[in-house]
């Protein structure tokens, strides 16, 4: 549920791929939204599905595969 604690997670470079990642204080993902990274969009949307618990740093390092991390 959103409360006031949740984050806003940047990832990547504004002029070239870059995604905002909505973070529960909890560390499950409420939404992502990107621009010209379909990849991370894809991914976001599998560990929000899954209901997985991400460590925001984690989401906003562009040399982490999200992919593996919503296994």
């Amino acid at each position: 549920m959103a409360s006031g604690k949740n984050r806003i997670v940047r990832r990547g470079n504004p002029d070239d791929a870059f995604a905002a990642l909505h973070v529960c204080e909890d560390g499950t993902l409420l939404g992502a939204a990107a621009i010209n990274d379909p990849h991370t969009v894809r991914a976001a949307r599998r560990i929000q599905e899954r209901k997985k618990r991400v460590d925001p740093a984690l989401l906003a390092d562009p040399t982490t595969n999200l992919r593996r991390l919503a296994r």
